[in-house]
């Protein structure tokens, strides 16, 4: 681009000059009692930019942008996708309380737009009447959260499901978020809560296969959990029972989960467990049965009561409604005490910590020995909330009089 010539800057100056003196002058003359109707524009002149950036300030509509124009993955919609991948299917209220957002605003269908936009999220109207709107990923999506989670060995291949399996894998989802939801004020900390342990779906290689009847009339049979937990030294398998589900069919999958932990289920006919054959890693199995009602866990729970005594089953599993199952699990996934706590040796420093309680209620002073720095809070996690009550005004005495006291300067703080 040629500059421009000094004859041609001297014609633009001269006619800016002109506009100024012209909006002075009707200026002046409005003053003097002038015509407020006069054709001339009493405001100083304006760029473009500026009347673009008023016209979007009085069209606030022009400033969303469009789903398909300028979309990128933030780090949110990756938690998203990883979280989907998980869980296989997800609705709109769902994907609000995993992102702790408002499930009557905007922000959720703008998230899943977006998603869609890029091609890792498809849409499915489960009654077609716009009522439940059911999330689920499609091949680049799946692939990039297996990629993310480390999970690409273990993979499905497919993930076609439809009709009552998606009502059936929504109740599981309900169970995951009352686990990884509670307290958080954002997504971070269920990001933070969800990575204390693995949870995996029906379709990643969880089955176990596992053997009946002697040897001349061999059988092999295949248990599908609906979901499985892993932590560092538990293994828990869950099972949602909806009331479509007989009773009979519910006893019968109480004895194969016998079978699959029972000492007679191996293929190899080694008397052991189908478990270990499959998992070599010695955690802990539990077994965990979610009931839609109180009436179903009580039926259940006396049969497996009396079969126990019979000893026509090995496991003895948690039941209950999805609050009460949701209850133990918090409880054995620790997600209600600390994360310094969690990560540390719990066992030893429980022991660790009612000794040194022991021997507060028992001496005057308090020994200089190694406390944590937030032993309130540990022990009134380590301790029920009525017996914590109880010790709670004698131990803040103890700790007054040895922090008074010069000799104890290692006690607690």
């Amino acid at each position: 681009m040629k500059p421009k010539r000094t004859r041609e800057w001297k014609e633009e100056e001269k006619e800016g000059q002109d506009k100024i003196e012209a909006a002075e002058q009707d200026t002046n003359d409005k003053g003097n009692g002038g015509s407020e109707n006069s054709d001339v524009d009493e405001r100083e002149p304006r760029t473009e930019g500026e009347e673009n950036e008023e016209q979007q300030r009085s069209n606030p509509s022009s400033k969303r942008r469009s789903p398909g124009e300028a979309v990128r993955l933030s780090p949110r919609g990756a938690f998203i996708l990883c979280e989907l991948y998980k869980l296989r299917r997800m609705t709109l209220p769902q994907l609000a309380r995993l992102c702790v957002l408002n499930p009557l605003g905007y922000a959720p269908i703008d998230i899943a737009r977006r998603l869609k936009a890029l091609g890792y999220v498809r849409t499915e109207d489960h009654f077609r009447d716009g009522k439940k709107i059911v999330l689920s990923l499609t091949e680049p999506g799946r692939r990039f959260a297996a990629d993310r989670l480390g999970r690409s060995t273990r993979m499905p291949l497919r993930d076609d499901a439809g009709g009552e399996f998606t009502l059936h894998t929504l109740k599981g989802v309900d169970l995951y978020l009352r686990l990884v939801c509670p307290g958080a004020r954002d997504w971070l900390a269920v990001r933070k809560a969800a990575a204390r342990f693995d949870w995996y779906s029906s379709n990643e290689g969880i089955d176990i296969d596992w053997r009946t009847g002697s040897r001349s009339t061999l059988q092999l049979r295949r248990l599908i959990p609906d979901w499985q937990i892993e932590t560092h030294d538990r293994r828990i398998f869950i099972e949602i029972e909806r009331s479509t589900k007989s009773l009979a069919a519910v006893k019968a999958k109480v004895e194969h989960y016998s079978g699959v932990l029972g000492p007679f289920g191996s293929r190899s006919l080694h008397f052991q467990s189908a478990y270990f054959e499959k998992y070599r890693d010695q955690k802990q199995a539990i077994v965990a049965f979610v009931f839609d009602t109180p009436e179903r866990t009580d039926n259940v729970q006396a049969f497996v009561k009396e079969a126990l005594k019979r000893e026509r089953v090995f496991v003895d599993p948690i039941m209950g409604t999805e609050e009460d199952v949701v209850q133990e699990l918090s409880q054995l996934l620790k997600l209600h005490l600390p994360i310094n706590y969690v990560q540390g040796p719990q066992d030893r420093l429980m022991i660790e910590m009612r000794k040194y309680i022991d021997h507060i209620n028992q001496h005057p002073a308090i020994p200089a020995l190694a406390w944590p720095p937030n032993w309130r809070e540990l022990m009134s996690q380590i301790y029920p909330r009525v017996e914590w009550r109880k010790l709670r005004s004698t131990l803040d005495a103890r700790v007054a009089n040895a922090v008074a006291a010069p000799q104890n300067q290692g006690g607690p703080r």
